[in-house]
């Protein structure tokens, strides 16, 4: 394998994106894949030695130790917790496209595996009417759509899929994160296969919760391990590796 990437995109914000794109890259590093992980636009940025960070990807570069400067892993990174577009207007910038290409294209040279996540949804506006969806588009990038489990999540999950489709995008699968406790009701036990029956497009799982922070390393590798026999048969298979 070579030169391949992954798309993480979700629902809405806060449905667990980082979450699922760092265990994905933890388990292509387990089987020996050298991966890259980035978070091309980043809002609500905390101030860390001077400089603008994004805690997704500070946790990134802490949980998966990668060697990349946190510049490459997140170019662009904005104060306020808004839409890009907005939130670059408020410091009187404008993305650049060419700096979130270049990025890109690094890290593509420079492993097997890239995993990309985005910000927000889709319709996310990054520069003018220039969405996240018009991104992975100018990449060519396959999508995995990132929802949450309970009730609502069917008409979410099929406008992201319905959206990326017509936008000409690719939709490798869907997963459903547990953000919250799961409840256990029949709404949640239902979901991915109506949808799976409604999108003809492939559940990657359930992500449990977790019930701890996971930058406390028990606590993530639990997780991971948890996560290991879900994920491991659709990301081998999507990325043409050895499912062992």
């Amino acid at each position: 394998m070579s030169g391949q990437a992954l798309f993480v995109t979700g629902t809405d914000t806060g449905v667990g994106k980082t979450v699922v794109t760092a265990l994905l890259a933890s388990l292509l590093a387990r089987r020996g894949i050298s991966v890259g992980v980035m978070k091309p636009v980043a809002t609500g940025g905390e101030e860390l030695g001077g400089l603008l960070r994004s805690p997704d990807a500070l946790f990134f570069k802490e949980t998966l130790a990668l060697d990349e400067p946190l510049e490459l892993i997140n170019p662009v990174c904005f104060r306020e917790p808004l839409a890009p577009s907005i939130a670059a207007g408020s410091e009187g910038m404008e993305i650049d496209l060419a700096v979130l290409d270049g990025a890109y294209a690094s890290l593509m040279r420079c492993h097997d595996a890239v995993l990309i996540e985005g910000i927000g949804g889709l319709l996310v506006p990054l520069k003018g009417r220039f969405s996240v969806a018009d991104l992975a588009l100018r990449w060519n990038v396959p999508l995995l759509v990132v929802g949450r489990p309970g009730l609502g999540t069917i008409n979410h999950t099929a406008l992201t899929i319905s959206c990326a489709r017509s936008r000409g995008l690719r939709v490798a699968g869907f997963v459903m994160n547990a953000s919250h406790p799961l409840t256990g009701d029949r709404a949640e036990a239902t979901n991915p296969a109506c949808i799976e029956e409604l999108c003809d497009v492939k559940c990657w799982g359930i992500i449990p919760y977790s019930g701890e922070p996971l930058a406390e390393p028990r606590a993530w590798a639990r997780l991971c391990e948890e996560a290991r026999p879900i994920l491991t048969p659709h990301l081998a298979d999507f990325f043409n590796v050895r499912n062992g």
